[in-house]
């Protein structure tokens, strides 16, 4: 009897504990302050069905990145749940495809600087042994020519960089110039200079082709998405903060006011798409995708009222539905505007997930750069 007595008080407190950390508006059932009166009142059968009935459900899928947050007419108001940088994968595959490329090129490139070595020890090695080292002591010029190698593998990567940069075209002289020097390391052949001197020749290159372009492409296309997007109030921005940890928290600060302080909610734009700066750098890469992160700040228009007032009034299960509908409308409204402009979405027509834009003619003017 004693040990049912304190599993019975174990799964009280445990309730209660569980019962105080859940959110209000999403437990089910009853009211949260009712399911503490009830375990309270009957402690193991009211435990068990706080477990049943009313403990908040899982609504993010697994291993899906979140795509939602909750109006702010909740207690705790919620967006768009940003994936971390780190758990990317496609950003990260890209990152790896590049490095792998670098020392493809690198590869080559010592194999048309370095001579065969024909001699006989050489033939005569196992194909599992590894291959000799392309720097050897024997020969100053042979010494020379891995330096060169070495040197204009730098010289391929630290241009790679600056022509992704300068594709992308968000970023302003002074950034690619630092980004530039954040480049070189103290091991690197390559001076300060001679990296500035690289930069600006391709930064005057990229000006001078963009003034054969007739129009601007997909950014172009992007920039008239946009523009009916705000017509629709979905507030919209490109390249929008460092990452999406810090996009997620700055974007509120975005919306504009309206002159009716006392409204329920006082601004004009009710919902919101953007792209971080991490999206953009993949837009430097062939054929890229590009990631909008989209929410609701409030209720969508399309709405049923009943479904809206039930919702406002407490109505847990009916505030889930409006904030999965909304968010789902919200999805359709940009893929339609995106498809409208002359882009191509993928999008899996789940909240959960972001939309993906298919870039394949992106052409974005450089921002002038200060004298």
């Amino acid at each position: 009897m004693l040990y049912f007595g304190v599993l019975d008080v174990i799964v009280l407190l445990f309730a209660i504990v569980d019962i105080a950390c859940a959110d209000d508006h999403e437990v089910r059932g009853l009211p949260r302050l009712l399911w503490i009166f009830i375990v309270l009142l009957l402690p193991l059968i009211g435990s068990i069905a706080w477990f049943i009935a009313g403990r908040p459900a899982a609504v993010v899928p697994r291993n899906r990145t979140p795509n939602a947050r909750r109006f702010p007419e909740y207690d705790k108001p919620g967006r768009f749940i940003p994936e971390d940088p780190a758990a990317d994968e496609e950003f990260l595959q890209r990152c790896q495809e590049r490095a792998e490329q670098q020392r493809q090129a690198a590869k080559r490139q010592r194999a048309q600087d370095d001579p065969p070595n024909n001699d006989a020890a050489d033939q005569d090695r196992p194909a599992a042994s590894p291959a000799p080292s392309t720097i050897r002591l024997a020969s100053p010029a042979e010494g020379t020519a891995a330096t060169m190698t070495d040197s204009s593998t730098q010289h391929e990567g630290l241009a790679d960089l600056i022509r992704e940069r300068l594709v992308c075209g968000f970023w302003p002289y002074d950034d690619v110039r630092e980004s530039v020097r954040e480049h070189i390391d103290d091991d690197s052949d390559i001076t300060a200079d001679t990296a500035i001197a690289l930069l600006d020749s391709m930064w005057d290159q990229r000006i001078a082709e963009q003034q054969s372009w007739p129009e601007t492409g997909d950014f172009g296309r992007l920039q008239q998405m946009f523009a009916q997007l705000e017509a629709e109030g979905i507030l919209g921005r490109m390249c929008f903060m460092c990452c999406n940890n810090c996009a997620f928290d700055a974007i509120d600060d975005e919306r504009t006011p309206t002159d009716d302080a006392g409204a329920a909610y006082p601004y004009r734009e009710w919902a919101y798409v953007y792209f971080h700066a991490q999206d953009a750098d993949r837009l430097g890469a062939p054929d890229p995708l590009l990631y909008l992160a989209y929410s609701a700040w409030t209720h969508h228009s399309r709405l049923p009222q009943d479904l809206v007032d039930a919702a406002q009034s407490g109505d847990g299960a009916a505030r889930r539905e409006s904030v999965e509908r909304s968010e789902v409308l919200l999805g359709e409204q940009i893929v339609a505007a995106a498809t409208r402009c002359g882009l191509t979405p993928q999008w899996s027509g789940s909240r959960h997930e972001r939309i993906a834009l298919q870039i394949r003619d992106w052409r974005k003017p450089l921002p002038p750069r200060a004298a």
